[in-house]
């Protein structure tokens, strides 16, 4: 994804993608602070999201509604960023 050679990017949304992965190389984007990832087909979130430094501030915003997502699971998803951004920091 060529957007990903923007490592300063704070916002980006990839909503009604027809995402089936998040793109590899998005924990480069290390200031990304508000990610919209909604509405794709994902199953799942890679450990990397949490290199993105900017997600983990109180601030940080995580869409990921209306994806089919195993991991991390429902339960965790449905606590907010902060949680999400927890679990995929214990997966790495």
């Amino acid at each position: 994804l060529a957007v990903l050679q923007f490592t300063k990017l704070t916002r980006l949304s990839l909503r009604r993608a027809l995402l089936f992965e998040v793109p590899a190389g998005i924990g480069e984007l290390k200031v990304l602070a508000h990610l919209d990832l909604g509405l794709n087909l994902l199953p799942t979130l890679p450990a990397e999201l949490s290199d993105c430094q900017g997600l983990l501030l109180r601030s940080g915003v995580l869409l990921v509604d209306g994806n089919p997502l195993h991991t991390p699971p429902k339960e965790i998803v449905s606590r907010g960023t902060a949680a999400v951004m927890a679990y995929l920091k214990v997966c790495i």
